[in-house]
């Protein structure tokens, strides 16, 4: 339609890896070829874009995602999470960061966590929100980690940085990702 109309026709595609359904993936197809332009952000992607999406290879662009060079909190604005979080002493602080999807894979950490021998110095800290989050409450609750996970719902994009600054380590257990910010922003920190 776009084309027919003489527009320009750009698409980012974030999961060119993911299998659609099969007429979605036939739409695709037949879209992808009028396209003027795919954007993705990995090399990994343009591959799945040329490869499986049947996008000619000069219509397919790189550009990688990245944070401002300023991103980050202070240790100081770190450590004031921390307290008001209750980890005023050594346990290590685990951050999980993004939306609470079964895809995602917090079920996933979860389990981890209520397997380690050493759990009880294991704090959890979940930033987000989705429609998989009362199952993990549950299942926080059913595995005895009700003391141990603090589920603080979707926050400011300014108050992410000093989540991350707050944590010992961040736990990005997806089962499928392109380049997340989370994982750069995390490096960033």
């Amino acid at each position: 339609i776009a084309r027919a109309a003489g527009a320009r026709t750009v698409v980012t595609e974030h999961l060119p890896m993911v299998p659609p359904l099969w007429k979605r993936a036939a739409i695709k197809r037949v879209a992808y070829r009028a396209l003027d332009l795919a954007v993705t952000m990995t090399h990994a992607n343009a591959h799945y874009l040329r490869e499986w999406q049947g996008v000619p290879a000069h219509r397919v662009r790189v550009v990688a995602n990245g944070v401002p060079r300023a991103f980050g909190a202070t240790r100081e604005q770190g450590m004031t999470r921390r307290w008001e979080l209750g980890l005023r002493d050594s346990r290590v602080a685990v951050v999980y960061l993004g939306n609470i999807l079964p895809h995602k894979g917090l079920r996933r950490l979860l389990e981890a966590l209520a397997r380690c021998a050493n759990r009880d110095r294991i704090h959890l800290v979940v930033i987000g929100d989705g429609p998989d989050e009362a199952a993990c409450r549950q299942l926080a609750v059913d595995r005895g980690l009700a003391g141990n996970v603090l589920f603080l719902g979707r926050r400011a994009d300014g108050e992410t940085a000093e989540f991350l600054a707050a944590g010992d380590v961040l736990a990005l257990p997806s089962t499928i990702e392109g380049m997340p910010y989370v994982l750069l922003e995390a490096m960033a920190s």
